[in-house]
């Protein structure tokens, strides 16, 4: 009897960690009707779908979404920025550039990943400006006749721009974990494929 209530205690204690747990781990769907696309993001991050010129995209340049997850766990970091960006495109030019499996300028060819049944080609890409750094995980394939970039990028400060105690490093794994969950949700629709 002792132990069936020390059970239930320790239930009943664990209920609002797992609820807490599933909120956390929520995501939605977004599904692109234009590019035939579909991939899954955090609940509480912020998505745009306008199209915009998107900096991180070297292949295909423009936008079809961009995923900006919350960065909320990561304040009192260095962390500045990070998002997972899906541009397109149809241009020969660049479908041709897609097809070649070749890197962009800058870009080190990092082999392969298979992502929503369709082989990417992986590359990785690293700068620095004045006290700032960026990385980023490049996917590119084509899928019924157009290129398909796929973005993970990070943006941080140098830590050792900061004054003593004022800000924390932060978690490089715990945000490209986050990241490439958004990228492995990705996959093609049925009327893509």
């Amino acid at each position: 009897m002792k132990h069936a209530l020390r059970l239930a205690v320790i239930l009943l204690c664990l209920a609002p960690l797992q609820r807490g747990r599933a909120a956390e781990n929520a995501t939605t769907a977004y599904s692109d009707p234009h590019y035939g696309f579909a991939l899954r993001y955090p609940s509480n991050a912020s998505i745009a779908t306008d199209g915009h010129a998107d900096g991180q995209l070297d292949m295909t340049g423009t936008a079809a979404v961009v995923v900006t997850p919350n960065l909320d766990a990561f304040k009192g970091t260095n962390l500045g920025e990070a998002s997972v960006s899906v541009g397109v495109s149809n241009d020969p030019a660049v479908v041709a550039a897609c097809a070649a499996g070749s890197p962009a300028q800058g870009e080190k060819a990092a082999g392969t990943s298979t992502i929503g049944g369709v082989k990417f080609s992986r590359f990785t890409f690293e700068d620095a400006a004045v006290g700032n750094r960026y990385a980023s995980t490049i996917y590119r394939a084509v899928q019924t006749g157009r290129c398909y970039e796929i973005v993970e990028f990070i943006h941080w400060a140098v830590f050792e721009n900061f004054s003593p105690g004022t800000v924390t490093k932060f978690d490089p794994i715990k945000i490209q974990t986050q990241l490439h969950a958004i990228t492995r949700s990705f996959g093609f629709k049925p009327s893509a494929t």
